[in-house]
């Protein structure tokens, strides 16, 4: 499998989160990070399968009242 490198900038808390994490679950760092993407991934890419759902129903005609603004 290919692979790219991801270079990220976190804060400190949520490095020590992770570190921890890592050291109590005997992974490495990197290797938790990657595992909490992969986790995360299909949740994310369903909401994203619904809200274009949801702009798909948004018309010109019904714009005002789906988002709450009557006329």
């Amino acid at each position: 499998m290919k692979t790219k490198r991801l270079s990220l900038e976190i804060s400190e808390s949520l490095w020590q989160e992770l570190e921890d994490l890592a050291e109590a679950t005997d992974q490495s760092l990197e290797s938790l990070a990657v595992n909490c993407i992969l986790h995360h991934l299909p949740r994310i890419e369903q909401q994203v399968r619904e809200l274009d759902e949801l702009l798909e129903k948004v018309t010109p005609d019904n714009i005002h009242g789906e988002i709450g603004l009557e006329k």
